[in-house]
């Protein structure tokens, strides 16, 4: 998977985290909306001071957003970016409850 399409996942995750819409954070960033669909989307290859203006948008560092991308034909990295691709889609409500499961799940599992 290309790195602009990883990092791409990873803004979109943390802006639906935040609630933010893309044209809310492209108006943050000082971006036009379309071109942050466009990141969202791995179609941009984006400069240090884009993703400096969007980690401060998002209010999560830098490395937040290139943590383990060095690594992006790893499995556990196209895994992630399926997950990610599934959870986009669904509403908050249902993420809510994702998580409540996610959580009994860790929990099983590291109380075995």
């Amino acid at each position: 998977m290309p790195l602009s399409v990883i990092l791409g996942l990873r803004v979109r995750f943390y802006r639906k985290q935040k609630g933010v819409s893309q044209e809310k954070l492209a108006e943050i960033c000082g971006l036009h909306p379309s071109y942050v669909g466009q990141i969202e989307r791995g179609e941009k290859n984006i400069t240090i001071e884009i993703l400096y203006r969007l980690s401060q948008g998002l209010n999560v560092s830098m490395a937040d957003l290139l943590q383990d991308i060095d690594h992006p034909d790893s499995s556990d990295s196209k895994i992630l970016s399926e997950i990610y691709d599934t959870l986009f889609q669904l509403s908050e409500g249902d993420l809510k409850r994702i998580k409540r499961i996610f959580d009994d799940i860790l929990n099983l599992m590291l109380h075995q």
